[in-house]
Formats: structure tokens, C-alpha cells, sequence
């Protein structure tokens, strides 16, 4: 994993990332950062399925928006490194008029 840099010019940044366990299941987390780059709130849930690495990523996006909503976040940068997911969140970003 490369360095995560601080957010530029937005109000909060999330990093999320997602981890598998061999035996079933894994987790997701992430936190977010503000404009300087200190962690504000973080957040980590674990899951008895699924162990798809990219469908964790997506399930860890999902839940790092909602926990940003959740605290009245309204600028977000999102950063992850399952570039595939994030591909597929741009797309319906842009078929839904987000």
C-alpha cells in the first residue's frame, strides 16, 4: 500500500479498505481525515461473509459514505486501492446524476 496523502481542498477524506479471513467472511473499515490530515472518526465492522475482496472494497465504500453522511460530512473525497470498484461507483454515480 502506497502512502495516503491529506485531503486537498475538500472538508473530510475516508480511506477505505476491506480484509479477508481464510477461514470465511473478513472485515471493512475505514476512517476519515480532515483537510490536514488527522484521523477524525474511523470506523470497523466484521462480516461473516462475503470473502470476495472486491465485493468487501464495495461494501467498505458503501459503508464509509454512510458513516460520513452520518456525521454530517458533506465534501468527501473517498480513497481506496480496488480500482475495479471504484470504476463501477463512477459509473452509477454518473447514471443516477450524482
Amino acid at each position: 500500500m502506497g502512502r495516503v496523502n491529506p485531503p486537498t481542498r475538500i472538508n473530510r477524506h475516508s480511506w477505505v479498505d476491506p480484509a479477508t479471513n481464510s477461514t470465511g467472511g473478513g472485515s471493512i473499515g475505514g476512517l476519515i481525515r480532515d483537510h490536514r490530515g488527522t484521523c477524525i472518526a474511523t470506523f470497523v465492522l466484521p462480516l461473516s461473509y462475503p470473502n470476495e475482496p472486491e465485493i468487501l472494497e464495495a461494501m467498505s465504500v458503501a459503508k464509509g459514505i454512510e458513516f460520513a453522511l452520518g456525521r454530517g460530512v458533506k465534501h468527501l473525497e473517498i480513497e481506496g486501492d480496488a480500482k475495479v470498484v471504484f470504476i463501477c461507483c463512477c459509473k452509477m454515480m454518473r447514471l443516477l446524476h450524482c
